[in-house]
């Protein structure tokens, strides 16, 4: 099972339904940034992508919010890879590889 969620400022949601996916084999993810939306998509194996989640305001993405004085900071994005154990003992991820692409379009 996927799910994208939200963590803004201390408010925390989970945003739109959650994707079952395979429970074997391997998984392709994908994060794909167009401006200032970001969307994130899903394949098994070599299989044809399908999206996860909603599109995204990629321009709220931050280790954190801030203020700074009046005004809202930006202290920047990260790339990373995360899997969480919601509670099924056992349940290991591993990750055989991962790569940022910078495209021009």
């Amino acid at each position: 099972m996927a799910r994208v969620r939200q963590a803004d400022l201390g408010n925390h949601a989970q945003l739109g339904e959650d994707t079952p996916l395979p429970s074997r084999g391997a998984l392709r993810l994908e994060a794909r940034m167009d401006g200032g939306a970001l969307r994130f998509a899903w394949a098994a194996d070599d299989g044809a992508w399908s999206p996860l989640g909603p599109e995204l305001d990629a321009t709220l993405i931050s280790d954190e919010r801030v203020r700074e004085g009046s005004t809202w900071g930006f202290t920047g994005g990260y790339a990373v890879l995360c899997a969480q154990n919601s509670g099924h003992a056992d349940a290991p991820a591993d990750f055989d590889w991962f790569e940022l692409v910078e495209t021009k379009d």
